[in-house]
């Protein structure tokens, strides 16, 4: 797949997301299909929706589009917690 040029992402985007859940997953959909990462659909999401990384993050996280990747993320993310956890100095 070709990544798109921020003008071409930002067309994708506002072209398919209407303000609803279905056009917003369809959009993070259309983005995951165009070969871009978690992390950089999100940063669409940051830019396009004006949200928080927090925000962004809870969408990708969620998103269908993504739902085979989302017990590997929190499995990543609860033992980098962990590790964090353990290795914090006071």
């Amino acid at each position: 797949f070709m990544k798109m040029t921020d003008e071409e992402t930002k067309k994708i985007f506002n072209e398919n997301y209407r303000g609803d859940e279905e056009s917003l997953q369809a959009a993070v959909r259309l983005l995951r299909e165009s070969g871009y990462s978690q992390m950089e659909s999100l940063k669409v999401l940051v830019e396009g929706l004006n949200l928080s990384i927090t925000e962004a993050d809870k969408i990708i996280l969620n998103a269908k589009a993504w739902s085979s990747e989302k017990e590997s993320n929190l499995r990543l993310r609860d033992e980098l917690d962990n590790y964090l956890d353990d290795n914090a100095t006071e």
